[in-house]
């Protein structure tokens, strides 16, 4: 008997920068179900519902140091479909090329089944202000996300208003039972997370994570560029659908951020509007060269 897989997915907006429609079309060939916790989303997100046939759990406002409230109304819904698996994966991310297909995801959780696992692990690519750079330093590389829950029949949360808490739910109400996890190592079965591949999204992350109150290296590391180090993606990483989109190989991204620069403006709306000013008068300066050059 085929296993059935069910979509978690917590979503705010995502919409105009695409990512949104590569996650859904990504775990809709993963998952016979999609349920949504939609977190008052201001874009055009229900069409996107629709049309991946989504179920969904409308917030009433955005709730950002509430996740694991959200998500525990999430589980609930998705245990209603009776999955034997859950997948987990944030709005701007991907599954890599090995998980593209159902007969690559039955694969992989057919092992972990019979390794007896309850949690498989994936390795988190953080892409960074490109689609073929990723970051290595300031342990942009070290994180592996818990995306894959077998439902063991006591999955359940103890959710508590604090940012960055364990994302994945507990799996026994008996805290002394062990909770046996793997690691998916395949290097074309990592996570593909596209949430800091465009400047501006590393921006918005900085000034929403500084408005929750996050401070200290936490915080000043998303914009600290002063060592960065980057490495190249390869392209087998990723689906062929996906390679269609985002197109050729860029040139690698050179540092540009630093947490005192940013630290010096008062929100993400300004950040963007001194970064236009700036743009603009590179430009003027650009056309008045040229005007002086003829």
């Amino acid at each position: 008997m085929s296993l059935r897989v069910v979509a978690f997915l917590q979503v705010h907006n995502n919409v105009e920068n695409g990512y949104l429609r590569r996650c859904l079309r990504s775990v809709t060939n993963a998952a016979d179900q999609i349920v949504v916790y939609d977190d008052a989303s201001t874009e055009d997100v229900w069409s996107l519902y629709r049309e991946f046939d989504c179920v969904v759990i409308p917030g009433m406002k955005n709730e950002f140091q509430r996740e694991l409230y959200h998500k525990e109304e999430l589980l609930t819904w998705a245990l209603r479909y009776q999955p034997d698996w859950i997948v987990w994966i944030d709005s701007d991310a991907c599954l890599g090329k090995a998980l593209d297909t159902r007969a690559g995801v039955e694969k992989m959780l057919g092992i972990a089944t019979k390794e007896g696992a309850h949690l498989v692990m994936m390795h988190n690519l953080n892409l960074w202000r490109s689609h073929w750079w990723y970051r290595t330093d300031e342990k942009f590389n070290d994180l592996w996300h818990g995306v894959w829950w077998r439902n063991t029949g006591e999955l359940h949360y103890a959710p508590v208003a604090r940012l960055h808490q364990q994302q994945f739910p507990r799996f026994w109400h008996d805290d002394q039972k062990p909770t046996i996890s793997v690691r998916f190592d395949e290097p074309t079965g990592q996570l593909l997370h596209f949430g800091f591949a465009r400047e501006e999204e590393v921006a918005r992350k900085y000034f929403t994570y500084r408005d929750a109150g996050q401070s200290g290296w936490s915080l000043e590391r998303l914009v600290d560029e002063r060592k960065l180090t980057l490495e190249p993606a390869a392209s087998v990483w990723f689906p062929e659908w996906l390679l269609a989109e985002i197109g050729p190989p860029e040139s690698m991204p050179m540092p540009q951020m630093t947490p005192e620069d940013m630290a010096r403006h008062a929100s993400y709306g300004e950040w963007l509007d001194v970064r236009q000013e700036n743009r603009t008068n590179v430009l003027l300066d650009g056309a008045l060269e040229g005007m002086d050059r003829s």
